[in-house]
C-alpha cells in the first residue's frame, strides 16, 4: 500500500459542541467577550441595549467587510496575535486570544446575527444554532449562515451583533451586567493613548463605581491622578498619598 502523499487536518462542525454552545453559563460572561471584541476593533463607544427578546452590542469601531467576516468572524480559531498583530490598527494591546469568544454567543442562545460596516460596504449574516446542529447530524464539513441585505443594515460604521432566541433567562439585569464589565475592564470610562473607550446599558454609562468594592477598602494607597479619582469612591479609614512616576491605587 502506497503511503498519501500529503496529510490533511480536517475539523468537524461538531466542536462547535464544546467551544461555543457549552463554553459559557451567564450571559454577563457572554456579552463581556461581545465588548473585548468591540475593545480590539478600536471602539470608543459600546451600547448594550437588553430587552425580554433580544440583547444587542453596537460598536463604533473599524468594522468588518464580507471578506473579514468570512475570514476572521467565522472562522473558528482564527488568532489576531499569531498573524502579527498583537495590536489593534491604532495600537490598542488586544483582548482576543483564541479566536472562540464569539461562540460563546450560543451558550446563551439560538440565532445570532451581525451586522458591520467597513469604508462604506454594508456586510451581515444571521448564525442559526438549530441549522448549525441539523448540519452536525447530517456530517457536514461547513455551514453557510444566512445574508442580510445591505438594506437592513442600519448603522454607519462599527459592528452590531444581535442575540435572539434566548435560552437562558438568569443574570440579565442590567445592574449585574454593568458590575461585570467594569470589573472586566480597567479600560471602561478610562482614556488609552489618546482615546476613550465607554460602555452603555440601556443607555447608563458603565463607570468605576459599578465594580461595587470601593466601598469595601479601608486602607488606601494613593498614587498620582488614579489614586486621587479613587479617593472619594471609598470609605478608607486611614488614606497614604504617595509620590510615584505612575499612577494607581492599592487598597486592603
Amino acid at each position: 500500500m502506497t503511503a498519501p502523499k500529503t496529510f490533511e487536518m480536517t475539523v468537524d462542525l461538531n466542536v462547535l459542541n464544546h467551544l461555543g454552545i457549552k463554553l459559557y453559563s451567564s450571559i454577563p460572561a457572554v456579552i463581556s467577550e461581545a465588548v473585548a471584541n468591540a475593545w480590539d476593533a478600536d471602539s470608543e463607544r459600546v451600547d448594550i441595549e437588553i430587552d425580554d427578546d433580544t440583547i444587542s452590542i453596537t460598536d463604533d469601531g473599524h468594522g468588518m467587510t464580507s471578506n473579514d467576516l468570512n475570514t476572521k468572524f467565522l472562522t473558528v480559531g482564527y488568532q489576531r496575535r499569531k498573524s502579527g498583530n498583537s495590536e489593534s490598527p491604532d495600537g490598542r494591546d488586544v483582548l482576543g486570544r483564541k479566536g472562540i469568544g464569539k461562540l460563546s454567543l450560543f451558550s446563551i442562545a439560538d440565532t445570532i446575527e451581525v451586522r458591520s460596516v467597513k469604508d462604506g460596504q454594508k456586510s451581515g449574516l444571521v448564525l442559526s444554532l438549530p441549522e448549525i446542529q441539523e448540519s452536525i447530524k447530517r456530517g457536514d464539513k461547513k455551514y453557510a449562515p444566512n445574508q442580510i441585505a445591505a438594506d437592513k443594515i442600519s448603522i454607519s460604521k462599527g459592528t452590531q451583533i444581535k442575540i435572539r432566541d434566548i435560552r437562558k433567562q438568569t443574570n440579565r439585569a442590567p445592574a449585574a451586567l454593568r458590575r461585570r464589565l467594569a470589573r472586566r475592564f480597567s479600560s471602561i470610562g478610562q482614556t488609552v493613548d489618546g482615546k476613550r473607550f465607554d460602555v452603555f446599558v440601556n443607555n447608563v454609562e458603565v463607570t468605576t463605581e459599578d465594580r461595587e468594592y470601593y466601598k469595601k477598602v479601608e486602607f488606601l494607597w494613593s498614587y498620582g491622578e488614579r489614586g486621587e479619582e479613587v479617593k472619594p469612591q471609598t470609605n478608607a479609614r486611614k488614606i497614604f498619598d504617595r509620590n510615584a512616576n505612575f499612577t494607581g491605587w492599592i487598597g486592603t
